[in-house]
């Protein structure tokens, strides 16, 4: 197959995408520079956005990995002309594309969203038809569909997480990946199926449900796991009760299906219309619960460390006319990232000294800050020049009410504090 017109729709995506990403590390200068003007509940939104972002990026991995497996094990001698090969191959742009721009918009490129960005170009490619139909083709698209969930695994816990955890992880997106992608293709097949051509459905819909049993095994086999690791080191009962309603909401979906199915195979043959549309009403309803149960799976940290306190980052800005601060506690297992940026007036000079304080019931712990860069930023507010400070350790190490203090002396000798209290659970 040669490259023809409809596949510059695949090399003009990937060449966007690619430019674009090469440019982020610009954005998230400019990003950095503007912190001046949000304030602390910005953190917050981030914090959301990122969820957005990962939740969105998982969807869409798992739908390509559900399609390439309906690809080679369910239907593998689907034709790409016929009208349920296109049905499926519109879904399967789709997916690529969203993945990819999700994976752009997610604002970061480290080395493991490098290659997720790789292997969904690739996968990119192949959606849109670039490479000629052939079984090799196929075990490609599953391939690359197969990597790509660890490598989102590794990107998003590569610091907190164990093999363990990392392993349940990847078994839990894999298969209900296999599930969801796969169960969006039966539904596009079925949907483009001419009603004549019926009666090839049915072993199509036998060899998904074997392999969504399959794949629902999976999931309860990870979601045990999880649960082992979470009780271990005694979570808290909102994760409890996410997993909970995560288990419930996946026997529900479960039993739709195979009750829809059995109704499937009750009417038979010669009542192509009624047991079609039953199916696929039923399909849609599972499909849009396994949304939801996709939702809270993401709000459940699949990492069993003990040692990691704090879940989500701690921000906190503080705007004035003088001078502008903002605090920011990353996140990790063994210990937290703290950077401190201070804006000044311009040609003051940096602080000649910045102390910051962290403590609980009475007690102050000072955070050692190393001086990294400042001086005029390009992106910054007009009048003000930036300075950055950051630290390594574990100064938070159990929850409760902590609070902060942060104290600035200009070179003239001007103080600037500020205090806050942070609840951490």
């Amino acid at each position: 197959m040669g490259f023809g017109f409809k596949h510059w729709p695949a090399a003009a995506s990937a060449a966007a995408v690619s430019v674009l990403f090469l440019i982020i590390p610009g954005w998230e200068t400019s990003a950095a520079g503007h912190e001046h003007m949000h304030d602390a509940a910005d953190g917050d939104w981030s914090v959301f956005f990122a969820y957005l972002a990962r939740v969105a990026t998982t969807g869409g991995a798992m739908v390509l990995l559900g399609i390439a497996a309906f690809r080679v094990w369910i239907w593998p001698n689907l034709d790409s002309e016929q009208a349920e090969g296109r049905s499926v191959g519109r879904m399967e742009k789709m997916a690529a594309i969203a993945t990819l721009y999700a994976l752009m918009l997610s604002g970061s490129s480290n080395g493991w969203v490098m290659a997720q960005i790789a292997v969904s170009i690739l996968a990119l490619l192949i959606a849109w038809e670039v490479f000629p139909e052939t079984s090799a083709k196929r075990l490609t698209g599953l391939g690359c569909s197969l990597a790509l969930i660890p490598l989102i695994h590794i990107n998003s816990a590569v610091e907190s997480a164990s093999l363990l955890d990392l392993a349940a992880a990847t078994l839990h997106t894999a298969a209900a990946g296999l599930w969801f992608g796969g169960g969006l293709a039966v539904l596009a097949a079925l949907s483009g199926s001419p009603p004549e051509k019926d009666s090839r459905n049915s072993p199509m819909l036998a060899r998904f449900m074997t392999w969504s049993a399959a794949a629902w095994g999976g999931v309860a086999i990870a979601d045990v796991l999880t649960a082992a690791m979470l009780w271990r080191t005694k979570s808290s009962n909102v994760v409890a009760m996410l997993l909970l309603v995560e288990l419930m909401l996946s026997i529900l979906i479960g039993w739709i299906v195979a009750k829809a199915y059995k109704r499937w195979r009750r009417l038979g043959e010669g009542k192509e219309e009624e047991r079609r549309y039953h199916f696929r009403q039923s399909l849609r309803l599972a499909l849009s619960l396994t949304v939801v149960a996709m939702l809270l799976s993401e709000l459940i940290p699949r990492n069993s460390s003990s040692d990691q306190l704090l879940k989500e980052p701690v921000y906190w800005h503080v705007m004035g006319t003088e001078a502008h601060m903002s605090l920011r506690i990353g996140a990790a297992a063994t210990e937290q990232s703290v950077r401190l940026d201070v804006w000044l007036p311009s040609g003051l000079g940096k602080p000649a000294s910045v102390d910051v304080r962290l403590g609980r019931e009475g007690s102050r712990q000072a955070v050692q800050l190393l001086y990294k860069q400042g001086g005029p930023d390009p992106y910054g507010f007009e009048g003000f020049d930036k300075y950055t400070y950051e630290a390594r350790g574990r100064y938070i190490d159990e929850p409760g009410a902590w609070s902060i203090k942060v104290t600035i002396v200009d070179e003239t000798g001007k103080s600037y504090a500020y205090s806050r209290d942070e609840l951490i659970p």
